[in-house]
């Protein structure tokens, strides 16, 4: 088994040789046709200039007028075919630099199979590491320990997150159907009063048949939340009872300003305060989120570089 691991090291390590020879291939490559192309706009140019000097010294030659147009006329064909060397020459160092790309990303094609093999049999020889008394397996029970519990809280935060942004998807909908159903912004003489009425009836029903979900998505985040933070309400700063009670708050809301005044301000002011709540909320737990996901990458190397370590050391 160790022997395979150590070959299969070696794969990983020339594999990650590779990526970093193809990502200077690529640089150089992405110059080399960059100068190609200003070559051969050279190489045009010169030798426009060489046949237009040449014709012109044809029609000379037969009136004897050679001289001083006969030696241009030799520097021009001079400068085209420095020109066309130049020309050739950086093309012979694209077609290589292509050719070596090709052959590095060949190499590369079989990478993820050859690192998930890789990481199978590291996982495997770190298993049996762990079951020692070294102190590279205690090291490495410690570190399994953290890691389980990291990758638990991230489980946890990734629910919340779920659930936070489907309830502020909802109430931003909620919110977009309550602004639709005011006065504000429409002429009173476009639409007789029994159209308006509808219409501002319709978009109140979507926005209430919204509530039982959004509800339920509210009282489910809380939930969330108090998995993932002792005191989630001193946390970010908000009353629970405002999420909780939100359906009430709602309703309560809706009927006095709606019904009495013909608006939803209130509702509005809510619902929106509600969906500020969610997206502050949210803008914590991805920073959370972050948090975890980098500590866990840092746990893994530092797992996987005291098994290197092991294999190196007992290699030698």
């Amino acid at each position: 088994m160790h022997k395979e691991l150590v070959k299969s090291l070696e794969k990983v390590k020339s594999l990650e040789l590779a990526q970093k020879h193809l990502e200077h291939v690529q640089q150089r490559l992405q110059v080399a046709v960059r100068e190609l192309r200003t070559l051969d706009k050279i190489v045009e140019k010169e030798h426009q200039q060489y046949e237009e000097l040449e014709k012109a010294g044809l029609r000379k030659m037969f009136r004897n007028l050679l001289g001083k147009d006969e030696e241009r006329l030799q520097q021009e064909k001079q400068d085209y075919l420095e020109a066309v060397l130049k020309y050739n020459q950086q093309h012979k160092e694209v077609e290589i630099l292509e050719f070596e790309q090709k052959v590095l990303r060949e190499k590369l094609a079989d990478a993820p199979n050859i690192r998930k093999e890789h990481q199978r049999k590291l996982d495997f020889y770190g298993e049996q590491i762990a079951r020692t008394d070294t102190p590279e397996g205690k090291l490495i029970r410690q570190t399994n320990q953290d890691l389980d519990r990291r990758y638990r809280d991230l489980t946890e935060v990734n629910e919340a997150v779920k659930t936070g942004q489907e309830a502020e998807r909802l109430t931003a909908k909620m919110l977009d159907h309550l602004k639709k159903s005011g006065w504000w912004g429409e002429n009173h003489q476009r639409q007789s009063v029994v159209k308006k009425v509808s219409k501002k009836l319709a978009h109140i029903d979507k926005a209430r048949k919204l509530l039982p979900t959004v509800n339920l998505l509210l009282h489910r985040f809380m939930a969330d939340l108090s998995d993932v933070y002792d005191e989630p309400e001193k946390m970010f700063r908000f009353n629970a009872s405002s999420f909780q009670h939100f359906s009430n708050s709602f309703y309560d809301s809706l009927i006095t300003d709606y019904i009495l005044r013909q608006r939803a301000e209130n509702a509005i002011r809510m619902v929106a305060h509600t969906h500020d709540k969610l997206k502050a909320s949210l803008q914590k737990l991805w920073h959370l989120r972050q948090a975890h996901e980098q500590l866990i990458q840092e746990l893994n190397q530092m797992k996987k570089d005291t098994l290197i370590r092991t294999i190196q050391s007992s290699k030698d």
